[in-house]
């Protein structure tokens, strides 16, 4: 790969010991009173690289919990959520996940349950080819009280932070890299602990402003010194994926994240 991510190098990305509980197959982090990430994988390798979502895991304040660790079963509990897992196979009877705000009955997380129609949405990748209304990508919060997210097929980022390849599943199985999140309806706080995940946006600098070009198919040098150049007072110059013809193999994951 050509290109460096300096913000990857700076994550901590490998979560403190104390939120970790793990299996043979299965990993279970708190990461926040709210938000649980659960790893599957036959072969026991977990993820423990820096994702375009997960930049940081490592965070110096361990929620509080109250844990019941068996042969059987774990249940850990917060001030905002109640965990249960069989530690078998995930299935939506061995594992699930309250919001406690709500009680019983409601705000309740099934393993399977995907996106739910109550999630109030995130953003959207691209407004190419939009015109009017269009889906949204889901969200951290919902009015159900929590929010599923999966991690397990975005881009990955080595220590130095270079782009890289994710482990392959064990042949017949599949890995997966889920988040939860279980504010209930806290959407502040929700918020809070998503961007304290996935790291901060960055105000744009000053030199950021001004003309921009851009051209979404391939151009030669020569040309955009004697068709663009020559009258485009130019602050910057875009490369777009089809002008710099990179391609980024599918064996290290999507960039949309």
């Amino acid at each position: 790969m050509s290109h460096r991510y300096k913000f990857a190098s700076a994550s901590k990305p490998v979560a403190n010991d104390r939120a970790v509980f793990q299996g043979e197959r299965y990993r279970l982090t708190v990461l926040t009173e709210g938000v649980l990430r659960w790893e599957w994988a036959e072969d026991g390798a977990f993820e423990d690289r820096a994702s375009t979502f997960a930049l940081n895991r490592e965070f110096d304040d361990i929620p509080g919990m109250i844990v019941q660790d068996t042969e059987a079963s774990i249940v850990i509990t917060t001030d905002l959520m109640s965990i249960y897992y069989n530690k078998k196979e995930p299935s939506a009877a061995g594992f699930h996940v309250t919001c406690r705000q709500f009680g019983w009955g409601e705000g309740k997380w099934y393993y399977g349950a995907g996106v739910d129609e109550y999630n109030l949405r995130g953003t959207f990748r691209t407004l190419d080819n939009v015109d009017g209304r269009t889906p949204l990508d889901p969200g951290v919060i919902s009015h159900n009280g929590w929010a599923e997210l999966d991690d397990s097929k975005s881009l990955l980022f080595e220590s130095d932070g270079w782009i890289a390849e994710r482990k392959k599943p064990v042949a017949g199985t599949k890995r997966e890299d889920l988040y939860l999140f279980a504010y209930g309806h806290r959407f502040k706080d929700a918020l809070k602990a998503f961007y304290s995940i996935s790291g901060k946006e960055p105000l744009l600098p000053r030199y950021a402003f001004g003309n921009w070009w851009s051209r979404y198919h391939p151009v030669r040098v020569d040309r955009w010194m004697t068709s663009e150049m020559d009258w485009l007072r130019l602050c910057h110059l875009l490369l777009d994926r089809l002008v710099h013809g990179r391609r980024i193999p599918g064996r290290y994951g999507s960039l949309q994240g």
